[in-house]
């Protein structure tokens, strides 16, 4: 179910990208799922996910398969989902979360994608076929300069601060910035979250970070601060460098976790906090586009991501991806995402998928933000316009938009978790908007 069914005003805010009205498909590539207890089902786990199907050369003429998310990743969910109490996969009474039957099939008829997805998806051993909606970030930067944080006061995050310290709470919450990449060499973003698994030295006398090992066994090689998915779709290797071309990224991180009590710049909304970059997002300024922003969110999860801002989105409402949403939520993974910036009611998604978190954009008034959108999808309002953070260069910038609400809600929502590590993401959603 939703987080809500209608919008609760609690004060925080977002940066989006403008983005097209309509749903817009990638050609020539669907998402399917096979139904289990096929022949088809188990043919593709016999064959170790590498399988083919004649019956969908009719339609689609050559084509070629590829799994939607590699072995070694699904691996990794199972194991983490199976050690969470009271989810999804524990109630069905299942081994595995379900990812491992669904692929990605690239064509080369010219049949539409959303025609062929309905033809695809009447056959006996298809539990679903869809197209592959695309994507976008919510970007309106602004080069107005104020030298104060209205977004921290208006959310009394500072009080946040005050109980976490009185507390004594030393422990650390890692939020997952899913977007363009991050500036880990500015000044005001210290607070690095690193993978140990890939950190230290091997067996052969190597650093784990540069040996080419997958030491960690999680699929990524030598992945020790986040992962680079954009370089797949450019004919490249992806890589473990998910550094920035553009800021939206850099700005987005700083809004939750820039590092407190150094003498200058910014302050985080949450403190104890660090941020893991997982880069989605071409280096291209003038570009929106996405890419495998789905096996972004799951990098997130298996990386141990207790929170997940995700400041981008698109129309279209995926099976498919709503199955990511899930599993990352089994694994004990709050989504957070940013509901657009078009000014309506018409839903995006990640935003408006179950177990997401969708926030909405207020301003120095507690007033929606003229461009925000909303719908009965939307949780909460945070603020939005103005919001003064990090960019790359070791600048800083106010920019505006629903992609600045939501860093702004996974700061509140980290220090949630850091007051109560037992929470689940669905508690903690409902904290935010009850209190």
């Amino acid at each position: 179910m939703k987080y809500l069914n209608k919008i609760s005003l609690f004060v925080f805010t977002l940066l989006f990208i403008s983005i097209n009205l309509y749903s817009d498909v990638i050609p020539n590539k669907l998402r399917i799922k096979l139904k289990y207890d096929t022949e088809q089902y188990q043919k593709w786990v016999k064959n170790n996910n590498i399988a083919s199907a004649s019956e969908f050369q009719l339609y689609l003429g050559e084509y070629e398969i590829n799994p939607f998310i590699k072995k070694e990743v699904l691996n990794i969910v199972d194991k983490k989902i199976s050690k969470q109490e009271n989810t999804q996969l524990r109630a069905a009474n299942k081994k595995r979360s379900g990812l491992e039957a669904i692929f990605e099939i690239s064509y080369n008829s010219n049949m539409d994608p959303i025609l062929a997805s309905k033809k695809i998806e009447k056959l006996t051993f298809i539990e679903y076929a869809e197209p592959i909606y695309t994507r976008e970030f919510f970007y309106t930067p602004n080069d107005t300069m104020f030298t104060e944080q209205y977004y921290i006061f208006n959310t009394e995050a500072h009080l946040a601060w005050d109980v976490l310290k009185a507390k004594n709470i030393t422990d650390t919450v890692v939020i997952g910035i899913v977007d363009t990449g991050v500036d880990i060499d500015h000044p005001d973003l210290t607070n690095l979250h690193k993978n140990i698994g890939e950190l230290g030295i091997d067996s052969q006398g190597n650093d784990k970070s540069a040996n080419g090992i997958d030491d960690d066994e999680n699929g990524y090689i030598d992945d020790w601060f986040g992962w680079d998915f954009v370089a797949g779709d450019l004919g490249l290797e992806e890589d473990n460098m998910p550094l920035p071309g553009h800021s939206h990224g850099t700005h987005c991180a700083g809004i939750c976790a820039a590092t407190h009590d150094n003498f200058g710049g910014i302050a985080g909304t949450a403190i104890n906090v660090k941020y893991y970059p997982i880069k989605i997002g071409y280096d291209d300024r003038n570009s929106k586009s996405v890419s495998n922003q789905y096996k972004g969110i799951l990098y997130a999860g298996i990386s141990g991501c207790d929170i997940m801002n995700c400041s981008w989105g698109g129309g279209g409402y995926s099976k498919a991806e709503q199955e990511i949403i899930n599993a990352v939520t089994d694994m004990g993974c709050l989504v957070i995402a940013a509901s657009g910036n078009d000014g309506s009611d018409m839903e995006f998604y990640p935003a408006s998928y179950d177990n997401v978190y969708s926030v909405a954009a207020s301003d120095a008034y507690d007033g929606i933000a003229y461009f925000s959108n909303y719908n009965y999808s939307v949780d909460v309002a945070a603020p939005g316009r103005q919001i003064l953070s990090t960019i790359a260069n070791d600048r800083y910038a106010l920019w505006s938009g629903t992609s600045m609400a939501a860093p702004v809600a996974a700061g509140i929502a980290a220090m949630i978790k850091l007051k109560d590590p037992s929470v689940s993401p669905v508690e903690i959603g409902e904290t935010m908007k009850a209190t």
